[in-house]
């Protein structure tokens, strides 16, 4: 939704740049398909009630400011990053009204979900949840007060931390934050450090991706009420671009056609 030509311009500039820089797709109508295809056990019937929504400019722009954080380790420049041998896990974005809550029989779909990954697909999708949000869990570092667009940037963060950080990083996550005895399970430890929220208590997935939220929103927060989380996550992050010397390397192969 615009409400200008320079608007328009702009959404659709942000469009190709997802798409040619970072290699992920905008299409609403695949995020309905991995909704089916996550959603499996939901009655056929009731998936017919799944609506693509209309971008707002707002949320397109919350989606580029998100996936330039993970810039290193997304389309082209992940083939020189430590995860070139895996498949990038976010190719898909897509805008959808409502989903379900759970994977059953006799669900519905309804409000309650900001966003979510949807991994069988790539897909990370936005629902009206937080079009207009202000999400006390995300604080603005300029203002120290939340706001609508750092929730919609911190909520996309989180969602692509789901596919592009979790998978190689959820079990050391566990092993080295004394918080959790498990994926599930916290440790009770009276000295553990606490997740940096109380949606990051309900599992160590959702520790790590809140807390990859915070980082990238407000870094500086993170460092204060989780230091060992915005420790953990530095060394993460500055892992992902190799040195420059690996560089010229991997440039030196690729336009000879092969290594030594």
């Amino acid at each position: 939704m615009v409400n200008s030509r320079a608007e328009q311009t702009e959404a659709e500039e942000i469009v190709k740049t997802l798409q040619s820089q970072y290699g992920i797709t905008v299409s609403s109508p695949t995020s309905i398909q991995a909704i089916k295809v996550t959603y499996d056990r939901v009655d056929p019937e009731t998936m017919k009630g799944l609506q693509t929504n209309v971008w707002e400019l707002k949320e397109l722009r919350g989606i580029l400011a998100a996936v330039k954080h993970f810039a290193p380790i997304l389309g082209t420049k992940r083939q020189v990053s430590p995860l070139k041998d895996r498949a990038q896990g976010v190719t898909t974005l897509g805008r959808v009204k409502d989903t379900f809550m759970v994977n059953q029989p006799g669900a519905q779909i309804e409000q309650g979900t900001m966003g979510e990954y949807m991994g069988k697909k790539s897909n990370v999708t936005l629902f009206d949840d937080q079009k207009d949000l202000v999400d006390r869990r995300y604080v603005n570092p300029l203002t120290n007060k939340a706001d609508n667009a750092t929730t919609i940037l911190a909520n996309a963060v989180h969602e692509m931390a789901h596919g592009l950080i979790q998978p190689t990083e959820l079990g050391n996550w566990v092993n080295e934050l004394e918080f959790w005895l498990d994926a599930r399970t916290p440790s009770g430890k009276l000295n553990a450090e606490d997740p940096p929220t109380g949606y990051g208590k309900s599992a160590a997935a959702e520790d790590l991706c809140e807390s990859v939220a915070i980082f990238f929103t407000n870094r500086e927060r993170l460092k204060k009420i989780c230091p060992l989380r915005e420790a953990f996550l530095s060394k993460v992050v500055a892992s992902w671009t190799p040195k420059e010397k690996e560089i010229v390397i991997e440039k030196a192969k690729t336009s000879t056609g092969g290594g030594t």
